[in-house]
């Protein structure tokens, strides 16, 4: 709850937002155009004690807008455009003809990126760390006069979300199989995302080259998925190849052209332009890069273009080799240089006629960093330490070349969160590793880990200076491995009580009210300051707690041994009796 009071130590702007059932710190951080590191501390002092990562329920992040004095609005009171990533572009006199978008899924190491090289004849697979591609790239060939365009989707579990962008984003999928594997997890997931999605399929069965490969075995599990190929009497275009050998290449996009021109793929080239966004990522040199598929019309040079987080003026066009041009048609992979801020793969990114008016407004509306900040928790004995509850927390700062791998990192990470185990992201962010990441994980003692991110010259002096540990990747298996290993290094170990001695009472003096000091003698072991004490009497305990004092005869001793007198305090407690038994505990390491 949110009082006047509280309220006071909030200011902010004044605009409109739309609100979710639940929303993410981070999110709500940039809603509101606020340091996500203020909101936290803002959250702290109302008592809610989460992390940035983290969802809001509506009830309690409407309070903190309307204690910026922000309007609210619910989601549910909004309309949602259910075609954003497929707009079927105007089918009238002035449409025409478009290249189709083709989405390669498949199971890993199955070749997909093999398959692209191929069609290629690049070598992009040797660029890629472990032969795994781990960010979803677009490129256009040309093949018989006509372009096609296709998106290769990663291929590790860690990637579902992405993948699922990848259909929604294509026109036709093609479901590369090993045919010596079969179908593999992967694979059934890809199937799942392409019927949901509607998307027209090609299965290209691979590997046809290896002395084991079985197409039969692949159509026959094809068709326990209700996919049946047209040699089987179905409607499913199943294509044998070789991607390694370059064999069924040209089989594979004839069937393509031809499954395109079935389903009359057409553009308004008049309409204004749109695209969706595949990826982003802030370049040290260029600035913010973002990699769209142009959905309607073309995009250009000065264009003014928004979407849901990011808005600017073109500055420049990349295309797939990094050439500069001047605009791009429809269904053209390319990068934009110009925008404010980084856009999350899936937004829709469109024209805006009326550019000027657009500008004005975005001058209004603080730029908003997409990086998120610190959490509430601080991590204790370099990245480890027990709270309240007994959990263990990790802190960890994220930094990705592109910020599509920020969620499947945040994903894969969460995973390992259990009843004693807590692993907090507490930044999470593309680009380099600078000063300012160094400077964070001291405060917060987190480890740095940097995937495929680079590191400034000064963060690594920082670093060293700062005692603050660094970690970079490029394959997200060794990732995963390592905040495994961290886990099991700093596991809490196991503790068993242990009586360390037996005293008997002998004589009780009330020195005031509420204080009582008992005179005892060790029968057993040694009686420790510093230990529980466990009263005993007629053999039923009575009450636990600690020694606040311990002296023998008139001295403060920190421990007394068997056979010997000594006089004790217990803290709270003054009703001990003569002949009571006083047992000390104490917490020891479990031994295997």
């Amino acid at each position: 709850m949110v009082s006047k009071n509280e309220s006071e130590v909030i200011s902010g702007q004044s605009k409109p937002i739309t609100l979710a059932s639940t929303t993410r710190v981070s999110d709500l951080a940039n809603m509101l155009g606020v340091d996500p590191v203020e909101l936290i501390k803002q959250l702290m002092r109302l008592g809610h004690m989460i992390t940035l990562n983290d969802p809001l329920e509506y009830e309690i992040a409407s309070k903190i807008c309307t204690a910026y004095g922000i309007e609210v609005n619910s989601e549910s009171d909004q309309v949602v455009d259910s075609n954003i990533y497929k707009r079927e572009l105007d089918s009238g006199a002035d449409s025409v003809e478009r290249p189709p978008v083709v989405t390669v899924l498949g199971h890993v190491d199955h070749g997909k990126t093999t398959l692209l090289d191929s069609i290629r004849n690049t070598k992009k697979v040797d660029d890629e760390a472990g032969g795994i591609t781990q960010h979803i790239g677009a490129y256009q060939v040309e093949y018989q006069d006509k372009f096609i365009t296709f998106i290769d989707t990663p291929g590790h579990e860690a990637f579902t979300e992405m993948r699922a962008r990848g259909t929604k984003l294509t026109d036709i999928a093609i479901l590369v199989v090993a045919a010596d594997d079969g179908l593999m997890p992967q694979t059934i997931e890809a199937i799942s995302h392409i019927k949901a999605a509607g998307t027209p399929l090609i299965v290209a069965i691979n590997k046809m080259d290896v002395p084991t490969a079985d197409p039969d075995k692949v159509k026959r599990q094809l068709s326990e998925h209700e996919l049946l190929v047209e040699d089987w009497g179905g409607d499913v275009i199943a294509v044998n190849i070789s991607a390694l050998k370059s064999e069924g290449i040209n089989d594979l996009l004839e069937n393509i052209i031809l499954l395109a021109e079935i389903s009359e793929l057409k553009h308004n080239p008049d309409s204004l332009g749109s695209g969706v966004v595949i990826e982003a990522k802030v370049d040290k040199a260029m600035g913010n890069i973002v990699s769209v598929i142009v959905q309607s019309g073309h995009l250009g040079i000065s264009d003014y273009v928004e979407s849901k987080d990011a808005k600017g003026k073109i500055r420049a066009l990349l295309d797939e080799n990094g050439e500069r041009v001047k605009t791009a048609g429809v269904s053209m992979p390319i990068e934009i240089l110009g925008l404010d801020n980084l856009p999350q793969p899936g937004d829709l990114l469109e024209v805006k006629a009326d550019a000027k008016s657009n500008r004005k407004k975005s001058d209004d509306v603080p730029n908003l960093n997409t990086q998120v900040g610190i959490t509430s928790v601080q991590a204790g004995n370099l990245i480890i330490q027990r709270n309240k509850e007994d959990l263990i927390y990790l802190n960890l700062i994220i930094k990705t070349d592109v910020i599509g791998t920020i969620e499947a990192i945040t994903k894969s990470v969460k995973s390992f969160d259990s009843e004693t185990v807590k692993v907090n992201i507490v930044h999470a962010a593309a680009g380099t590793i600078s000063p300012s990441d160094v400077s964070l994980a001291q405060t917060t003692e987190s480890i740095i880990c940097g995937f495929n991110a680079t590191t400034e010259t000064a963060a690594r002096t920082l670093a060293k200076t700062s005692n603050v540990e660094i970690k970079n990747y490029s394959i997200i298996y060794n990732f995963l491995e390592f905040i495994e290993d961290t886990i099991g290094r700093n596991r809490k170990a196991e503790f068993v009580d242990v009586v360390e001695g037996q005293a008997k009472v002998q004589e009780v003096f009330n020195v005031s009210k509420g204080r009582a000091v008992a005179g005892f003698i060790v029968t057993d072991g040694t009686i420790s300051r510093g230990a529980d004490i466990h009263v005993i009497r007629n053999n039923e305990e009575i009450f636990v707690g600690q020694i606040s004092s311990l002296k023998h005869y008139k001295d403060d001793v920190k421990q007394v041994r068997v056979g010997t007198e000594g006089g004790m305090v217990i803290e709270s407690f003054s009703e001990m009796e003569q002949g009571d038994v006083l047992e000390a505990h104490k917490l020891k390491e479990a031994t295997a």
